[in-house]
């Protein structure tokens, strides 16, 4: 599943249960299994990876901005 949101709501939980100390997210990635078809311009234009990405960045951002000020490092 990609929920986004879900990201925004974990930041707000550690923030709240750990009084805000700083955060490193170093893991977060999107899988989707190999076709045996695919060729090397389906996997430069892979726009579900980079919408993904760009989602979870987002609501990242959202944290730490707007939603809890949330200590991201």
């Amino acid at each position: 599943f990609v929920v986004p949101r879900g990201l925004e709501k974990i930041v707000d939980y550690i923030k709240i249960r750990y009084h805000n100390r700083p955060m490193y997210i170093t893991e977060n990635g999107y899988s989707s299994p190999p076709k045996p078809d695919m060729t090397i311009n389906d996997l430069l234009q892979d726009f579900k990876r980079v919408d993904y990405h760009k989602a979870y960045l987002a609501a990242l951002l959202r944290a730490i901005r707007y939603d809890m000020s949330s200590n991201i490092v």
